[in-house]
């Protein structure tokens, strides 16, 4: 039996796609993990709108999946977004208000500087480890941790 391939266009060439695909993985992932229904404020979506997508769709998949396992706000804002987001994009990061809790901000920076090492060796640790300057055995212990899939950036 042939099949004939369909070629969809990377996620960078079809932005208009960003906000529907976001909201069903929240709306999937809520559902997954019992957890209250988040929107992604309007500047936080021209964010994730001017953003590359190396990754594709998958990269959108997991970081909407961290974001919603991590927050507890309904509310998806530029300020909560990872660092590579925001500076891609040109935003400028301001803190919210109400202020934040500084250590899941560190251990959020943590997750990014991670994940960006991660994406930049595909998803080999070593080559990671190398690139923030830690032991590969302090990286497995922060990828585990951090709950972080490492197959996602591979």
């Amino acid at each position: 039996m042939d099949y004939e391939r369909i070629q969809i266009p990377p996620l960078r060439e079809r932005p208009e796609d960003i906000e529907a695909l976001a909201a069903h993985f929240i709306s999937e992932r809520c559902e997954q993990t019992g957890k209250e229904l988040r929107e992604i404020s309007p500047a936080a979506m021209r964010v994730l709108r001017r953003y590359d997508w190396p990754q594709n769709v998958k990269e959108l998949r997991t970081l909407v999946n961290q974001l919603v396992k991590q927050l507890t706000p309904p509310s998806i804002d530029v300020s909560v977004l990872p660092a590579y987001l925001a500076s891609s994009s040109g935003e400028r990061r301001l803190l919210p208000a109400s202020g934040l809790d500084l250590d899941n901000e560190v251990k959020r920076v943590e997750v990014d500087l991670i994940c960006a090492a991660l994406r930049q060796s595909r998803g080999l640790q070593n080559k990671a480890a190398q690139l923030l300057r830690i032991k590969p055995t302090t990286l497995f212990m922060k990828i585990r941790r951090h709950g972080i899939d490492v197959e996602a950036f591979r």
